[in-house]
């Protein structure tokens, strides 16, 4: 029986255990780093399709809705993918929907000769189309002013208030006289989210036409009672015993006649002026010579100005430029104008009848020397019935239409009617035509 005896110098034990723990640390780090990465490859796998979601979501937030998903996860991302596109064309379509109703909206309020206010709950403008722009002409944008700011009416704000408050629709008109004067129709309509509409409509041009057709029934029933009014009491008159006096019941016809005469010449006039401005009076336009139109005027009212000793001179050249109008028109304008010339000037006064040529068109002027008429009268001689003396114009046998025909006549072949006028030294009428 005997002993073995191992022996190992310490010295390579510890050798032998260092290069054990170095083998483990290094199997520890490749483990670490394999763990690592494959960390990051199932939490890339599965997070980029939440990041695209992210993404997608955010950018429908911005109104992008042209995001398209890609994510084949065969998983619940996938169903949540296929979810959210559905949902983002359901909204672009309802988006796309919208604007063009907004579009619609904004080319009829554009496209609106009628002006549009949109006032909130609160009073305030949110809304305004240029149609009410060129009405009420602001200073600035209308948005997010009070209406009172905009339009100073008492009756307007009463009624857009009766309508916040109680919910029901008003209508009212007021009168603008900044920037200029207009009458307004309102009409207000309540919104159901809170607020008001208001459509303005311009009725400035239809009450002048109102007045216009009350005066012109007023002074036509004036002027059609004066004259029927004395061959009323004459005929009575002579029916009373007068006719036994034969002189006398001469005199009485005679005045009945001129009476007559002068409703015919009424009549007549309100017909032409009826005719005139219905566009019955179409006459084909053609080259006319001034001078000889203006000749056979002042032929009609020699016999007149002979009377009073007023001098006719027609001051338009042999050669002076043809004239492109219809001759029955400017024959008409010229006599009326040297009709009133004559009726209006002074014993021994003058007429005279002048051109001028201006590029594309001529200036004819008849000037007198008679008892001329105020500058504050001017801007109304040519309406109809206007009268600058009543009593005069009616002594001399005025209807007070003429020149209201003159203006028509002119404008009818697009020219230009006006006059200058001094007191007591005479007028000067100007009127445009076209040349040939």
């Amino acid at each position: 029986q005997g002993v073995v005896r191992l022996a190992l110098p310490l010295w390579k034990i510890a050798q032998m255990r260092r290069d054990m723990l170095k083998a483990l640390g290094w199997a520890l780090m490749g483990t670490l780093v394999l763990a690592l990465a494959l960390s990051y490859i199932v939490s890339a796998f599965f997070s980029r399709p939440i990041r695209q979601l992210t993404q997608a979501a955010r950018r429908m937030a911005g109104g992008d809705f042209s995001t398209k998903l890609h994510i084949a996860s065969h998983d619940e991302l996938e169903e949540l993918a296929s979810a959210l596109e559905e949902m983002v064309a359901q909204w672009r379509a309802r988006v796309d929907e919208i604007a063009q109703a907004g579009a619609r909206t904004e080319a009829v309020l554009e496209g609106m000769t009628e002006g549009v206010l949109v006032v909130d709950a609160g009073g305030r403008i949110v809304r305004s189309n240029p149609a009410f722009d060129a009405m009420v002409e602001p200073a600035a944008s209308v948005e997010g002013e009070s209406v009172a700011e905009v339009i100073r009416s008492a009756a307007l704000q009463e009624a857009l208030d009766r309508v916040l408050d109680t919910g029901e629709a008003a209508a009212v008109e007021i009168g603008l006289t900044f920037p200029a004067h207009k009458t307004l129709e309102i009409y207000l309509s309540p919104i159901r989210v809170g607020g008001v509409v208001a459509v303005f409509h311009d009725a400035t041009e239809r009450r002048r036409l109102e007045r216009v057709r009350r005066d012109f029934v007023a002074n036509v029933s004036h002027e059609l009672r004066t004259p029927l009014t004395a061959i009323k009491g004459y005929v009575e008159t002579l029916l009373d015993g007068g006719m036994e006096d034969r002189a006398q019941s001469l005199d009485f016809l005679r005045v009945i006649q001129r009476h007559g005469n002068r409703l015919q010449m009424l009549l007549d006039d309100l017909m032409e002026l009826a005719r005139i401005e219905s566009g019955q009076v179409r006459a084909e336009a053609e080259a006319v010579d001034l001078r000889s139109v203006a000749l056979r005027c002042m032929q009609s009212v020699e016999a007149q100005a002979a009377g009073k000793r007023v001098s006719l001179k027609v001051n338009v050249p042999k050669n002076f430029a043809s004239l492109w109008v219809a001759p029955e028109p400017l024959e008409r304008v010229l006599t009326n104008l040297m009709d009133n010339a004559v009726k209006y000037n002074r014993e021994g006064g003058s007429v005279t009848v002048q051109a001028v040529s201006q590029k594309e068109e001529v200036q004819v002027r008849v000037h007198d020397t008679g008892v001329g008429i105020a500058s504050s009268e001017l801007p109304r001689i040519f309406e109809r019935f206007y009268r600058v003396d009543k009593s005069r114009s009616r002594a001399l046998g005025g209807t007070g239409l003429g020149l209201s025909i003159v203006k028509h006549l002119v404008e009818g072949w697009g020219g230009r009617v006006w006059a200058e006028s001094v007191l007591n030294q005479g007028s000067t009428f100007y009127f445009t035509v076209p040349c040939a």
